[in-house]
């Protein structure tokens, strides 16, 4: 499965903050609460397809930790 997930990421995900995090996870590597932050924000936000942007989500307990938010 996780294979699957990385095969998406590095074909249509764009270089951002929290990919390098999310693969690092995904391969089974210890990251820190900071990195599952920013893996989390990149796997929700569709791994930043359609740009990196404020996904606007101001319910989202990280959304105060969202690299791309307008705040």
């Amino acid at each position: 499965m996780n294979e699957e997930i990385i095969e998406s990421i590095n074909e249509f995900g764009l270089t951002a903050k929290g990919k390098n995090e999310l693969l690092k996870h995904l391969n089974g590597q210890k990251i820190t609460r900071k990195q599952a932050m920013l893996a989390k924000c990149y796997d929700c936000c569709g791994y930043f397809c359609d740009g990196k942007a404020d996904c606007e989500l101001h319910d989202c307990p990280l959304y105060g930790y969202m690299v791309y938010a307008k705040n």
